[in-house]
């Protein structure tokens, strides 16, 4: 038997074998615990760090598709002026066609007439 006292209680316990077996089992079951908390924390370190990276890449990611959506949104306004300038253009080419189809006709007809 082992007596184990507190200097500043009046009183002491007495332990047999078998309660400082189970006492030991339990200090030993502790510090497999701690050991186990220790891993386990560490382990959720890790994946706190994978997650925040994974985020950043995700930030980043959305930071590369907000910047590719404003090249295409003025490539959409580039195409719409270059659309509405060929449609102008092309007027303009047609009426030039005309007169100068009317000014042939014009020639022709004085040719034929002077003749």
């Amino acid at each position: 038997m082992i007596v184990l006292s507190q200097s500043n209680l009046d009183s002491s316990k007495t332990y047999n074998y078998t309660e400082l077996k189970a006492i030991a089992l339990k200090l030993a079951q502790a510090d497999e615990c701690d050991s186990t908390l220790a891993i386990t924390e560490r382990q959720l370190a890790n994946e706190i760090k994978i997650v925040t990276d994974k985020n950043d890449q995700i930030l980043d990611l959305n930071g590369i598709i907000r910047e590719n959506n404003d090249i295409l949104n003025l490539k959409n306004k580039e195409l719409k002026q270059v659309q509405l300038n060929l449609k102008t253009t092309t007027k303009a080419l047609n009426w030039t066609r005309l007169g100068w189809g009317a000014s042939v006709l014009g020639i022709l007809a004085i040719i034929v007439i002077v003749h």
